[in-house]
């Protein structure tokens, strides 16, 4: 039989653990017969008020929450869930801390989680933008984010911290797919979103609802467009002698596919020509700072990089680049049909035209890191060093694995030479 101390100093210990809160409505209603929700921490002898107000007929006393068919259930029942839970938690690291869990604690938790007296989701997010501006290119993105953000808080719910849950980024998804996006730009705005999250977390202290953190978004598998060897060298080889304008734009997409820089990043190259040197050995190389994520990256310079360099060569606009890139590959011989397939909410799209006409800018940068690692062999970490890319994953995305099999005689030959010779 177990003393009788022993369970009251149990008991003590237990109850010092545990905390009971209930919520009830106030007897006093206002001119639209709402009463206001009020918290009762009975151990500790708090009654607050809430700012949220309810109809008698709307609330259920016996589960303490609004009824299936009041107005706001879910936003209001979903505060209330998370005021409970916050101060359990709080209580808890109250105890663990050796402080006192007093009124202006509690109050100042019910403010956090008051949504017309804590910062907007919105407010804050552009706040986030204006903290990563110094930092970080990808402010055209968040942007355009934060623009998607205010139509569904306007058309669909209000966001609020409390409410980054499962079922809430299910809804944005839902959201973002109504608006024809791919899938890969969807899963690039909840990419957005987490890091904003986190950056409430880690910078701003704001308490998130961890929900969140378990949803995923698959990246759209797509068959990019980069050019094997042997179209490559149909451009390198195709004659321009009397089309300054076209040879121009035909040596700009080269050096792409020998650096395998972005467009944005090329134009700092062309600028910094002057400032190249050749090392012990000869080589020629730069150091530039990619414009999209602030890192520095080592581009060494091949030979045919080098000799565009020192030519004539002049920077143009976006838009003519483009439109002049694809001259050149239609001059070039590169008319066979090209399909690209992409998703779209639950749809595959299907876009079938002659391969020049898919061509753009960042095809010169797909094409140097295909032919880096199926053509040159170079490693993945390797190649990643001069694309800069972070992650493998990223930079996996850029590499057409199809290419293996353009490239297989190649590789069948070197085989053969390489065992031929040990016979």
């Amino acid at each position: 039989m177990i003393p009788r101390f022993i369970v009251f100093l149990v008991g003590n210990l237990v109850g010092k653990k545990m905390l009971t809160i209930n919520f009830y409505l106030s007897s006093k209603e206002n001119k639209k017969g709402e009463r206001q929700i009020i918290l009762r921490i009975r151990s500790h002898g708090f009654d607050l008020g809430l700012p949220h107000r309810v109809k008698k007929d709307d609330w259920v006393q016996k589960d303490q929450r609004l009824r299936k068919s009041a107005p706001l259930r879910e936003q209001k029942n979903l505060y209330l869930q998370c005021l409970e839970t916050e101060l359990k938690h709080l209580h808890i690291e109250c105890i663990q801390k050796n402080e006192p869990f007093d009124k202006n604690l509690i109050l100042k938790r019910i403010a956090l989680l008051n949504p017309s007296k804590s910062i907007s989701v919105l407010a804050l997010f552009e706040k986030f933008i204006a903290y990563k501006a110094p930092l970080n290119a990808s402010l055209a993105s968040y942007k355009s984010t934060l623009e998607y953000l205010k139509e569904f808080n306007a058309r669909h719910r209000v966001l609020s911290f409390a409410d980054m849950t499962y079922k809430t980024f299910e809804a944005l998804r839902f959201f973002f797919g109504s608006k024809d996006l791919s899938q890969s730009t969807i899963a690039g705005k909840f990419r957005d979103i987490k890091a904003f999250l986190r950056w409430c977390e880690e910078i701003e202290e704001i308490r998130v609802q961890q929900g969140y953190k378990k949803f995923k978004v698959r990246w759209e598998e797509v068959n990019h467009l980069a050019l094997n060897i042997n179209e490559l060298r149909a451009i390198e080889q195709a004659d321009f002698s009397s089309d300054a304008r076209l040879n121009n734009a035909r040596n700009l997409f080269l050096l792409q596919c020998y650096t395998g820089l972005r467009r944005s990043d090329l134009k700092q190259l062309v600028e910094k020509v002057s400032e190249m040197r050749p090392d012990e050995k000869g080589n020629y190389s730069i150091f530039l700072t990619q414009q999209k994520t602030k890192d520095v990256v080592y581009v060494p310079l091949i030979t045919p990089a080098l000799a565009i360099l020192k030519g004539e060569l002049h920077d143009i606009s976006d838009q003519r680049y483009n439109e002049y890139i694809k001259e050149v590959c239609k001059c070039a011989g590169l008319i066979q049909n090209f399909t690209l397939k992409r998703h779209r909410g639950n749809k595959v799209e299907q876009d079938t035209r002659e391969m020049y006409e898919h061509i753009t800018s960042h095809t010169a940068r797909r094409t140097f890191a295909t032919l880096a690692i199926h053509y040159y062999k170079i490693s993945e970490v390797d190649a990643m060093k001069l694309t800069g890319h972070r992650t493998i994953n990223a930079f996996r995305a850029y590499v057409k694995q199809s290419l293996f099999t353009q490239t297989s005689n190649e590789w069948v030959e070197a085989w053969d030479r390489k065992n031929k010779s040990k016979k």
